[in-house]
């Protein structure tokens, strides 16, 4: 889940110029603590737990975007990011 949409802009805005990929990825515990929170909640591992990370597929933003292709590319990325 992103921040906000500015944040998402950012991120294939960086991903267009540098080249590196965007990199879906999703992190939970066995035993944590549950902060809720006003768009998203914090989970607090716990001491000793074990930890799980899941990653997706690298999505590429090509290199040669305009801001209104960069735009474009929303779909695309939001899409793998599901």
């Amino acid at each position: 889940m992103w921040a906000s949409a500015r944040d998402e802009r950012r991120t294939r805005f960086l991903s267009s110029r540098t080249g590196l990929p965007i990199v879906p990825a999703a992190f939970s515990c066995r035993r944590g603590v549950r902060i809720k929170g006003t768009w998203t909640d914090l989970l607090l591992p716990l001491s000793f737990t074990t930890m799980y990370c899941i990653l997706g597929e690298p999505i590429h933003v090509p290199a040669d975007l305009t801001r209104e292709g960069i735009v474009h590319n929303k779909q695309r990325v939001q899409e793998a990011m599901d």
